[in-house]
């Protein structure tokens, strides 16, 4: 598989040079604002040595591609999966791409394990929703079940929405959940009760709520030692102790 992926990589770098040879007045060896309303083509890649991007005409490029008769169905999602490649490999302002998110359903809630899980029976099935993006003090931790007795309150044996994101590795789905009165992720975070989750979640909302929170010393901000969940995970007994 890796080798064959290196030899599309080559195809398609082989025709971009063919762009250059063929029409080198159109090539242009500077990078372009990121802002910028010219778009000289819609494929492009990186030079390595020089880390500029190199522009060939659309229509040169889909000479050469003709050519070499790649006009099959195949040939066309594998040139789509190519430039999609290679815009990623562009992308340098570090925001990962969307996770694909399931359809919208409702479930009610059956029972609040911690701040950010809940169980849910979902058209008479049993699933185990954990809040997508943010992570709350665990049950033992500091400000634990304040956690859990908020989000019961609020969502406890009601009806609410959620989309699925993914599963994790303990057959949980990441979720985000919602009620009558908004996003429920989005409002621990906002009152305090848990951290934005910035090792798998880049949403700038949650960023925006936590710094809020911090700011007004909301909830456990209003402590002097908060420690993140995922490094009190790691803590030993005695070193837990030491926050009781």
């Amino acid at each position: 598989m890796a080798n064959s992926a290196e030899a599309l990589l080559t195809w398609f770098f082989e025709i971009l040079e063919r762009c250059d040879r063929e029409k080198p007045a159109i090539v242009w060896a500077q990078r372009l604002p990121e802002n910028s309303d010219s778009n000289p083509t819609e494929s492009h890649t990186a030079d390595p040595q020089l880390g500029i991007r190199r522009f060939c005409d659309q229509d040169t490029f889909m000479t050469a591609m003709k050519q070499d008769g790649i006009f099959s169905l195949l040939g066309s999602v594998l040139v789509a999966l190519l430039l999609f490649g290679a815009r990623l490999l562009l992308d340098q302002d570090g925001t990962a791409p969307p996770v694909a998110q399931g359809p919208q359903k409702n479930g009610q809630v059956t029972a609040v394990l911690d701040g950010d899980t809940i169980d849910v029976v979902e058209n008479g099935k049993s699933l185990r929703l954990r809040f997508a993006g943010i992570d709350t003090p665990e049950k033992s931790q500091p400000f634990g079940p304040e956690a859990k007795a908020a989000l019961d309150r609020r969502v406890g044996g009601k009806v609410v929405r959620f989309e699925v994101r993914e599963t994790d590795r303990y057959g949980r789905s990441i979720a985000d959940i919602y009620d009558e009165q908004g996003h429920v992720n989005l409002w621990l975070v906002e009152d305090g009760f848990a951290w934005h989750y910035k090792a798998f979640s880049k949403d700038q909302n949650l960023a925006d709520a936590e710094k809020q929170a911090r700011a007004g010393r909301k909830g456990l901000w209003g402590s002097n030692r908060p420690v993140e969940p995922w490094n009190w995970r790691k803590l030993s007994s005695a070193q837990r102790a030491r926050y009781q």
